[in-house]
């Protein structure tokens, strides 16, 4: 856990974040679910002339992410995992590092500029923006909580739709480990413990883990896969 960015003492921020985010954005983790086609979000993310050109998608969702639809954040979320050089498993780039140590310190308003730096280089990374977002309600700087409160929307939107994540055929698909970690808190989950991984699922390695369901109390399993492009037919 230590080597994520949600670190402990800012999981319980985000989990409140998150309780607010679900009232937003009407999701429910028992909504029919729809299955991800990656082999059309690679063509399409891919062809310049398409309506979801992932250039096209990304400068939309840094100007105006409020008026993109959940397909639209479908392409854009899964449309990374086609993006060259992309790893679910990539280490923290310098500018993240740098902006890790800031924002571990509780230093919001100084970490503010090393962020939105780290995140010219990695515009979808559901962490930063969850970590943005932080720093600027903490900062009281309602403009731009609303501008990531509407990233963050689409995103959790678009992985929600992936999925029930109640079952191994059925878990939320996220496109890294680090997004795994994220989705949860953001969800208002609270992690008991991770009761383990298997690799039956089709596209990647699912991680189930033990939660606390955040409206009835009650202990229950959610099924997480990290995609991994290598044990699919792309």
């Amino acid at each position: 856990m230590t080597n994520h960015l949600l670190l402990t003492s800012s999981l319980l921020s985000f989990r409140k974040t998150g309780l607010l985010l679900l009232l937003l954005m009407g999701l429910s983790f028992s909504a029919a679910s729809q299955e991800i086609d990656l082999k059309r979000i690679k063509e399409q993310t891919q062809n310049p002339a398409s309506l979801f050109f992932y250039d096209s998608l990304v400068s939309q969702f840094k100007t105006n992410p409020a008026t993109m639809s959940l397909i639209q954040g479908q392409f854009l979320y899964y449309g990374k995992l086609f993006n060259k050089g992309f790893s679910p498993y990539a280490p923290k780039s310098d500018a993240i590092k740098a902006f890790n140590n800031v924002f571990r310190e509780g230093n919001f308003a100084k970490a503010i500029p090393l962020g939105e730096k780290a995140l010219q280089r990695d515009p979808v990374n559901l962490e930063l923006i969850a970590a943005l977002h932080a720093c600027h309600s903490n900062t009281n700087q309602a403009s731009q909580t609303s501008f990531y409160e509407a990233q963050l929307r689409l995103l959790l939107g678009a992985i929600t739709s992936s999925g029930t994540g109640q079952s191994l055929k059925n878990g939320y698909w996220v496109t890294s480990i680090a997004d795994e970690y994220a989705f949860l808190p953001l969800m208002g989950l609270e992690a008991i413990r991770r009761k383990g991984s298997t690799g039956e699922a089709k596209a990647g390695m699912t991680d189930i883990w033990l939660i606390k369901n955040p409206t009835s109390g009650q202990e229950e399993e959610l099924f997480l896969t990290v995609v991994n492009l290598l044990r699919t037919d792309l």
